[in-house]
């Protein structure tokens, strides 16, 4: 007997970029409201399903819980309104903000920081940190 498995179609980075936002704006509203109903089974795979009209989005989403599912994984599958999620900025975290380099005796020769062009400038210690 063989089993078939369905894999879930290609997640191009629009699809993935949406479902970030989508997930971003579901804990919002989870953190801002923590009375609501927004009860997820401790482990469980959280696919959202917005009320938006994107099927291909939808059906994607659906076909990777159910192979998840079918994983043996706890899946919570959700329909949301996006006009009840709170608008959350999408802001890309700094990779680095500070950075020391260190010479071949073990001794500072750097500190630095993350200039807003990317580039790396001196760090300025502040009064507690000692210098």
């Amino acid at each position: 007997m063989t089993t078939t498995t369905v894999a879930p179609s290609t997640i191009d980075d629009a699809h993935a970029a949406k479902n970030g936002e989508l997930h971003r704006r579901y804990l919002r509203a989870m953190i801002d409201d923590p009375d609501g109903s927004y009860d997820v089974p401790n482990g469980a795979l959280l696919v959202l399903l917005p009320d938006d009209g994107d099927e291909a989005f939808a059906a994607s989403e659906v076909e990777i819980g159910l192979l998840h599912l079918r994983r043996g994984r706890n899946v919570y599958f959700r329909h949301v309104s996006l006009a009840d999620l709170p608008e959350v900025p999408s802001v890309d975290p700094p990779r680095f903000v500070r950075r020391t380099r260190y010479n071949p005796d073990g001794s500072v020769a750097a500190e630095e920081t993350a200039g807003p062009d990317g580039t790396w400038v001196p760090a300025e210690r502040s009064e507690e940190e000692g210098r």
